[in-house]
This record gives structure tokens, C-alpha cells and sequence, in this order.
């Protein structure tokens, strides 16, 4: 029965807190995968603004003399737009470059965390399996044994039961106070993960806004906003370009970049599109929600439960018992031999 409930309390934990964690893990690294792929966006829409810039300062030299100057006239305000459109890319760069960073760090003290606290939350469970076969082995030792088993497990039993119940004790206090802090945070779990970020971060930082804005809905959200920025130059680019695209191409027939350019709005748009969805509340949120809301409060915890209640049922009672039982069995087949003896001779 021991043996059964260590191995339940086991698999318990296993099914639940380990499993949790590792999902937990699983759902940092595609934050992190999303994050750095937002950044690639980036660096390909600066690309594309680079080569958008290079096409409209082209127009002037594939112009006659004559209309050369009316073109400067016409390509100034929307490379002007164009450049606005770069400066806010190049913003989004400079806030977003360090988020997937900071995610992959998280990613990396959890795996530690998760692995230290997985050998702390065992070793107490392993502890009393030692000893329950410990004493399984000593019950069933070979008959040429015998006369030393009852001895042995006499004198082992103080020293076997006695620490066990203590770390086992102190164990259980631990981690049952360890359930309470991570209950009492998960009370208010939204709240509570904003505070600590913003004890860790600042109350100024971008980390801290970004929280606000994903977890709570509060706020604003500086990344989308350079995006937003950067979407509404590049609509008026387009526009003018809809405009007055194909009069530029008519009179100034050695420009030939009018297809080119209409691409590489195109693109850019296209890309704009990709990191509005890849830092949409709609998918960021969801990571938090199964990292933390799911599996930090609800599965690690009814888990960490369950394996207190198995390891303080075998260790404070299950091996109390065995050793006792043990220690009786031994004894009646030690008087059970000596009466065989007797009656032999």
C-alpha cells in the first residue's frame, strides 16, 4: 500500500505540476518565436522603406529638363511621408529588438526554476520510497538472514522512521505554504503579475506598459502604435502614388520604377499586416492566459495538493505502519522457529 501510494503521488505530480510547467515553457518559447519573427517584419519593412526611398529620389533623373523640377516638387512630399514611415519602423525596432530577449531570459530562469523546485518537490518522496524498501528488503531477506533481520530493523527503525517523519514534516509545511503564497497570488492573478512586473521593471518601462495593455487591457500599447504610425504614412504614400503614379510615369517616360514601387507598398503593407497579427491582444494574450491563469493556477496548484497529501500519508503514516508491521511479522517468525526448534528436540 505504501509503495501504491508513493507511485500514485508520483504520477500525480507528474500528470499535473511537471506536465504543467513544461507546457508553460512550450507557450514562452512561441512568444518568444512570435516576438522574433515581429522583429524580422521590421527589419524587412526598414528594407522596404530603404527601396521605396531609393525609387521616388530615381523619378527626378528620368524626367526631361522641363518637368524635372515640377517632379522634385511632386516627390518631396511623399518622400517626406516615406520618411516618416521609416522613422516609426525604426521606433517599433528600437522598443521591440529587446522583447524577444527578455522572453527567451523568463524562458531560461523558469526551465532552472522548474527543475530545481521538481527535485526539491520529489526528494521528500523519494526519501520515503528509500525507506519503504528499505524495510521490504529487510522483511524478505533470505532464510539464512533471518536471526539478523528482526535486530537490524529494530535498530533501523529509529533511525529510519524518526528523520523521515521530520523531513517529511518540514516538507509538507513547505510546500503547503507554497500552495498558500501561489493562492493568494492567483487570487488576484491579473493584478498581482502587473504589480511584480512593474516592482521589477519600473513604472516608466515598456515592459510594464506592455503588461498593462495584454494582461489588464489598460493603456496603450507603444508597439502597435509605431505600427499604426507607420500604416497611415504608407496609406497616404499609396494614395498619392494612385494618384498622380501613372501622370509621373507619362511624362517622365525613362523612370520606369512606377511597377516596383506599387510592389514594394505592397509589401510593406503586407508586412505591417503580419506584425499587427503577431501583436494582436487576440494572440498574445492566450500565452499568458494558459502559462499562468491555467497551469501556474490551477493545475501546478491542485497538483503540489495532491502530491503533499501522498507524500504525508506514506511518510507520517503509510511507513509508520509498515515498520511496525514489519518488526511483528519478524517477531512471529522468529517464535514460530523457536518453537519448531523445541519441539524437534
Amino acid at each position: 500500500m505504501a509503495l501504491l501510494l508513493l507511485a500514485a503521488g508520483a504520477m500525480v505530480y507528474w500528470e499535473t505540476g511537471s506536465k504543467a510547467l513544461g507546457t508553460a515553457q512550450d507557450e514562452l518559447a512561441r512568444a518568444a518565436g512570435d516576438t522574433a519573427k515581429a522583429v524580422s517584419e521590421g527589419n524587412k519593412m526598414q528594407d522596404q522603406g530603404k527601396a521605396i526611398l531609393s525609387n521616388l529620389d530615381s523619378i527626378p533623373e528620368g524626367c526631361p529638363e522641363a518637368v524635372r523640377k515640377q517632379a522634385e516638387q511632386l516627390v518631396k512630399p511623399v518622400r517626406q511621408q516615406v520618411v516618416d514611415y521609416t522613422q516609426s519602423v525604426a521606433q517599433f525596432q528600437t522598443l521591440m529588438k529587446p522583447v524577444p530577449g527578455q522572453i527567451k531570459s523568463v524562458e531560461d530562469t523558469g526551465a532552472t526554476v522548474a527543475s530545481v523546485a521538481g527535485a526539491a518537490l520529489l526528494a521528500p518522496l523519494a526519501l520515503v520510497l528509500l525507506c519503504c524498501a528499505a524495510v521490504v528488503l529487510i522483511v524478505a531477506a533470505p532464510q539464512c538472514m533471518r536471526p539478523c533481520t528482526g535486530c537490524c530493523l529494530g535498530a533501523l527503525a529509529p533511525l529510519i522512521m524518526m528523520p523521515t517523519v521530520v523531513v517529511v514534516t518540514v516538507a509538507a509545511a513547505a510546500q503547503l505554504d507554497l500552495g498558500i503564497v501561489t493562492s493568494s497570488f492567483c487570487k488576484n492573478v491579473d493584478s498581482n503579475s502587473v504589480a511584480y512586473i512593474q516592482s521589477i521593471e519600473g513604472s516608466n518601462s515598456t515592459t510594464y506598459e506592455l503588461s498593462l495593455y495584454y494582461i489588464q487591457g489598460k493603456g496603450k500599447n507603444p508597439l502597435l502604435e509605431q505600427l499604426q504610425s507607420a500604416d497611415a504614412e504608407l496609406v497616404q504614400v499609396g494614395d498619392t502614388l494612385n494618384n498622380f503614379g501613372d501622370q509621373v510615369a507619362l511624362f517622365c517616360p525613362e523612370w520606369k520604377g512606377l511597377p516596383e514601387l506599387k510592389d514594394g507598398i505592397k509589401s510593406a503593407h503586407g508586412s505591417l499586416q503580419t506584425g499587427f497579427s503577431l501583436l494582436s491582444p487576440q494572440n498574445i494574450y492566450p500565452y499568458y492566459n494558459k502559462a499562468v491563469r491555467q497551469d501556474l493556477c490551477q493545475t501546478v496548484v491542485i497538483g503540489l495538493g495532491w502530491l503533499v497529501l501522498f507524500q504525508a500519508s506514506v511518510g507520517l503514516v503509510a511507513l509508520p505502519v509498515l515498520i511496525s508491521l514489519g518488526t511483528k511479522y519478524l517477531k512471529d517468525l522468529k517464535r514460530r522457529q523457536l518453537d519448531q526448534t523445541l519441539l524437534g528436540r
